[in-house]
């Protein structure tokens, strides 16, 4: 036996969680309309909130505390992971007309409106 055939003899069934639910509902909503980039980046809020927060709480520390310098390593995280979250969201944007054509929408549509058990 193939180990292609291994894997899919063990694959557990699907569940459609709260999780899964979101993204049906985000590729239902845009299946007629183009995804853009700021589209992907407005699901982001809030942990980009979080990173505004946590930056403000770094640079208000760092100049009650007299510093110098603010930790680049923190900001650079920061800085580094909205730049993560932009690229990738332009990729998820461009590459949106070849998820439109590929997707079963009547299956989208059928697990959007079942109860959230368990699917083969």
């Amino acid at each position: 036996m193939s180990s292609q055939s291994d894997a899919s003899a063990e694959r557990k069934p699907f569940v459609v969680d709260a999780r899964v639910r979101r993204y049906l509902r985000f590729f239902h909503e845009h299946r007629d309309k183009p995804i853009t980039a700021m589209t992907i980046l407005r699901s982001y809020g809030w942990i980009w909130l979080f990173y505004a927060i946590l930056l403000a709480y770094i640079l208000v520390v760092n100049l009650l505390n007299s510093a110098d310098n603010v930790p680049a390593a923190a900001v650079g995280f920061i800085i580094g992971a909205i730049l993560r979250d932009a690229t990738h969201a332009s990729r998820m944007a461009r590459a949106w007309p070849v998820y439109r054509e590929v997707l079963d929408w009547n299956k989208i549509d059928r697990l959007l409106n079942e109860d959230g058990s368990a699917i083969d």
